[in-house]
């Protein structure tokens, strides 16, 4: 076949791809009017160039094939200059597409000529723009005061503000014991269940061992309590502030055991509670009940030998299948009244040993 027949197949067939994928098979009809159009045209193109450079023919198409793709995509080009990414798209798409037509009009083999045309509508699938639904991720109202809040929260990602002014206001008192850990102990109301006890809530939602610690002295020492009760570790194993191995959340358990210890304050380790897959939200995934009683297991042969009171929660609130008792919570995680009635007692009982020593 004459060199200039060819490269209009060659360069047609591209058109023909690129409409096709478009316009689906109910385009058909135009998508071949297209092809012969392009074809034509592109055929035409070859003689002129070649009448002009006058070089070998596979030189002659990939000239011919860079100055209609470049005159095809001009527009594009033109409407987005200062787009980096959308000029790097077009560039992408253009040389594929150069490339596919210089080698269907060197006659490589059918093989190829498919490897060729896979690699072609690679970059066209890989940064398309249109879609056939649209569904975008959903957006929540007003972005930019979410951003600027998360922004201003990472600026005290432990949250040291969370008790500071609390804890200014906070008078010397004896007896004082602070209640220390993460949304378990936040979210546990004390004064109901500790009548005129002077117990203290220093939990924060959503914490992890290494958080607890760096806070340590603003909410626990600094406030000289006999003794600080500390319930944590579910949100270590839970990922909460990246993954941790053991090791990790045992030393950080140690450092708030040795600080507080080291000024005079008796210190309680809680077991970490029981979860359940008993609710619309399934807990064990995130929070395998074998890693809780490895922890637990830890924390109270580390409790024996550091000297501290050991409170078991754990024993009083799973049932048979290693699961938080079903209608103690009602997410799977956080005790509901029933579950903190429960653990009440177990956590006074701790206390007086404790003070007792």
């Amino acid at each position: 076949m004459h060199a200039a027949p060819r490269f209009g197949l060659a360069f047609g067939s591209l058109v023909f791809i690129r409409a096709l994928l478009d316009r689906g098979s109910a385009g058909i009809a135009v998508t071949v009017i297209m092809f012969l159009f392009f074809a034509g045209i592109s055929g035409v193109a070859y003689l002129g160039t070649a009448a002009v450079i006058r070089r070998r023919p596979l030189l002659t198409a990939a000239i011919t094939a860079l100055a209609l793709l470049l005159l095809i995509s001009l527009p594009s080009l033109i409407a987005s200059p200062l787009s980096l990414m959308i000029s790097t798209r077009i560039g992408l798409r253009l040389l594929f597409a150069w490339l596919y037509v210089c080698v269907l009009f060197a006659g490589f083999s059918r093989i190829v000529g498919m490897k060729l045309l896979a690699l072609a509508l690679a970059p066209m699938a890989l940064f398309g723009q249109l879609v056939d639904e649209y569904a975008p991720p959903r957006a929540q109202c007003c972005l930019q005061f979410s951003a600027q809040a998360l922004a201003d929260q990472l600026q005290d990602w432990n949250q040291l503000g969370r008790y500071h002014a609390d804890n200014a206001k906070l008078q010397p008192q004896p007896g004082r014991v602070v209640f220390y850990g993460d949304s378990i102990t936040d979210a546990w109301k004390l004064a109901p269940q500790f009548p005129g006890k002077p117990y203290v809530n220093r939990g924060i939602s959503g914490q992890t061992t290494s958080q607890m610690l760096v806070r340590l002295f603003p909410d626990v020492i600094n406030l000289k309590p006999a003794a600080m009760i500390l319930l944590a570790g579910t949100n270590d194993i839970a990922r909460n502030t990246g993954p941790q191995t053991q090791t990790m959340i045992g030393q950080n358990v140690q450092a708030i055991t040795e600080l507080t210890q080291h000024h005079g304050i008796k210190v309680i380790l809680c077991s970490v509670l029981p979860v359940s897959d008993y609710t619309s939200r399934p807990k064990t995934a995130q929070r395998p009940p074998a890693d809780i009683l490895k922890l637990n297991k830890w924390l109270k042969e580390y409790a024996e030998k550091s000297g501290a009171i050991y409170a078991d929660y754990f024993s009083a609130l799973v049932d048979e299948k290693g699961f938080l008792k079903d209608g103690l919570a009602g997410d799977g995680l956080h005790p509901n009244a029933k579950g903190y009635e429960i653990m009440a007692p177990i956590a006074e009982a701790a206390i007086q040993k404790a003070l007792t020593r």
